[in-house]
């Protein structure tokens, strides 16, 4: 099984800060299989963001039974934390150490670099939470837009 975890950001006024957090989880020939759309205020990096995204995005699988997974995801610098080992800290730290233990919970788990490119439907997902005030969790079917960008993510990815 496959989850891609992506997340963007955008300001709403000076004193708010709005984010979107999307997952998408698909099978190994790149069905759709599941999809979350996270909405979340608050003053976080775009570091802490990005993690955010990748916990919600496993937590979201293991929540719906996945145990093998590869988490793509265009955020250099969360992967290159996660796997190293490097010594976080702050809000940073504690975010990655619940991931290393949700990550406990699956047999097989990597994560790796993903162009944004090859990752539109998670781009859209997380852009699609900006406009939400609650979770939606879509499983085996999500709305049409949703296979829009999943065909074009495998067309780019056949063009890489």
């Amino acid at each position: 099984t496959l989850t891609k975890v992506f997340s963007k950001l955008i300001f709403l006024n000076q004193s708010v800060w709005k984010r979107g957090l999307g997952a998408v989880v698909r099978n190994v020939h790149g069905d759709h299989m599941g999809a979350i759309s996270v909405p979340i205020t608050g003053c976080f990096s775009a570091k802490i963001t990005e993690l955010l995204a990748i916990w919600e995005g496993l937590q979201f699988a293991w929540v719906a039974g996945y145990d093998s997974l590869v988490v793509e995801t265009d955020a250099k610098n969360a992967i290159n934390d996660i796997v190293s080992g490097t010594e976080a800290f702050g809000v940073a730290r504690g975010i990655i150490n619940d991931i290393h233990m949700l990550s406990r919970n699956f047999d097989s788990l990597s994560f790796v670099f993903a162009p944004r490119l090859c990752n539109t439907v998670v781009d859209r997902i997380a852009k699609f939470a900006l406009g939400s005030v609650s979770i939606d969790v879509w499983l085996e079917e999500g709305p049409s837009w949703i296979d829009v960008f999943l065909q074009a993510d495998a067309n780019n990815l056949e063009l890489s």
